[in-house]
């Protein structure tokens, strides 16, 4: 075996446990199987923070597992940064913030029918913590309409609802008898593929539908909550969102750097407070 070989061989063995030593969420968060998935949607979520039209819109992936009796949807970026800082914090006693990069509304981390008859929303308020509060699993009034179109192959009706300060459009099929959605969307005779805000400032598009083909527990994570009210968490992202600097500085963060003239200044921050609920 010549020199090149083995090299190789070493690299490849240093990578596969490298690999099987890297800890998953489930690894470091205690975690709770409260549900099995029957269905796992994927979404593409446009969202434009910025209503003066002057910053392009975000583009992320939103993924909702749906099992018997609990629906969870979450943003991907927001579920990992969550994760990243919940982990940091085991590690260090500190979270970390986003703030390097722009701070904006969040849509949250759902579980409808968790507990029963509650819906669990999971906000990531940066350096604060990941709040938790849970509330009575909304009842939307649905109007349905009488338009048709097709997605993914799937026959789909239009309905409409006002909620919480802001009016939607959805389409929804009713070949998936199921009634969720991405986000709190629930209360319509089947599955939920499109949603928009009536500004078009909130778009979700479904790109896929997949059943699992194992048993696929939906798992709930321990990511030591701050445990609070919906009301109160709302108040602490328009606070984190107004002042982000002075916010996170009270949780001993420091956003300051000294000028050419040896002044201490604080830094200001990339924000967008555009948030989905309104009211």
């Amino acid at each position: 075996m010549n020199l090149k070989i083995k090299l190789l061989l070493i690299a490849l063995t240093l990578s596969v446990s490298a690999n099987a030593q890297e800890k998953t969420e489930l690894d470091v968060f205690k975690h709770t199987a409260i549900d099995t998935t029957q269905l796992i949607v994927s979404y593409d979520l446009t969202v434009k923070y910025d209503l003066s039209g002057q910053n392009n819109p975000d583009f992320e992936k939103v993924y909702t597992y749906i099992g018997r009796k609990v629906c969870q949807s979450f943003v991907e970026s927001e579920h990992n940064a969550d994760l990243r800082m919940a982990k940091a914090f085991l590690r260090n006693g500190k979270r970390g913030s986003r703030a390097s990069m722009k701070l904006v509304a969040n849509v949250g981390e759902t579980y409808i029918g968790y507990p029963k008859g509650k819906t669990t929303v999971i906000y990531n308020m940066d350096g604060a913590g990941s709040y938790l509060y849970q509330e009575a699993t909304p009842k939307m009034q649905w109007k349905l309409t009488t338009d048709h179109k097709t997605l993914l192959d799937y026959d789909c009706t239009a309905a409409t609802c006002s909620y919480r300060g802001r009016n939607y459009k959805v389409w929804f099929t009713t070949k998936i008898p199921l009634s969720y959605g991405p986000w709190k969307f629930t209360g319509l005779p089947g599955l939920v593929m499109e949603a928009e805000t009536k500004e078009g400032d909130y778009h979700w598009m479904v790109t896929g539908i997949e059943k699992p083909k194992t048993a696929t527990p939906i798992y709930f994570l321990d990511r030591n909550y701050v445990k609070t009210s919906r009301e109160n968490t709302r108040k602490q992202e328009r606070l984190l969102l107004k002042d982000s600097a002075g916010y996170l500085e009270s949780y001993g963060y420091n956003f300051t750097t000294t000028n050419f003239n040896g002044q201490v200044v604080k830094l200001t921050l990339f924000t967008f407070d555009n948030p989905l609920e309104r009211e």
